[in-house]
């Protein structure tokens, strides 16, 4: 009997531990089943994520690329309108001298030799008013000139003046060189005086 007891008594335990050890496998099965199903989640969540981030970036592209295209059909539909109206205006341009060729080969045919007169007169007097203002241009210039000269003058120092004397003596005789000649030569004189 003692046998027997013992042999219940271990049977007992066996299946007490075995017990025991059949929820702690399901725990751990459990356990894993729950981890994977988080890192098939986890998966899911990133892949779907990078999809979207994807997409996104698709989107923007052909946003872009829709904009970029818009902007290229306005520049070139501004770039027409521009051709089609210097167009337009060269056309009237053209007709309009086309019309003042005419109207002035009409008027010559109808004056004849007095519109020829006129316009040889304007002509003369349009160069003539030309000249002038020229040589009156030229004439202020050279006041100018020469009134920047003689203060640049005055300040100078006399060997200063004495230099650019001897430089001008060595060059080229002309008709400006000569008076500043004569401008340098005075204030050199007039340094030999005060000395």
């Amino acid at each position: 009997m003692k046998i027997t007891s013992l042999a219940i008594t271990a049977g007992l335990l066996f299946a007490g531990c075995q017990a025991q050890e059949k929820p702690k496998k399901e725990a751990a099965k459990t356990e894993k089943v729950e981890q994977r199903k988080q890192e098939e989640v986890k998966k899911a969540e990133e892949k779907a994520k990078q999809e979207a981030e994807e997409q996104a970036r698709q989107e923007q592209a052909a946003k872009e690329e829709q904009q970029r295209q818009e902007a290229e059909a306005q520049r070139q539909a501004e770039e027409k309108a521009k051709q089609e109206e210097k167009a337009k205006q060269e056309l009237e341009a053209k007709k309009k001298t086309k019309e003042n060729d005419e109207s002035i080969e009409q008027a010559s045919k109808e004056v004849g030799p007095e519109w020829e007169a006129y316009q040889e007169e304007q002509i003369r007097k349009h160069d003539e008013e030309e000249k002038r203002l020229e040589e009156e241009g030229l004439e202020y210039a050279r006041k100018k000139a020469q009134a920047f000269e003689k203060k640049e003058l005055e300040k100078m120092s006399c060997d200063d003046a004495k230099n650019v004397l001897d430089q001008l003596k060595k060059s080229e005789p002309h008709q400006a060189t000569n008076q500043s000649i004569a401008q340098y030569q005075e204030k050199v004189n007039m340094c030999e005086k005060e000395q």
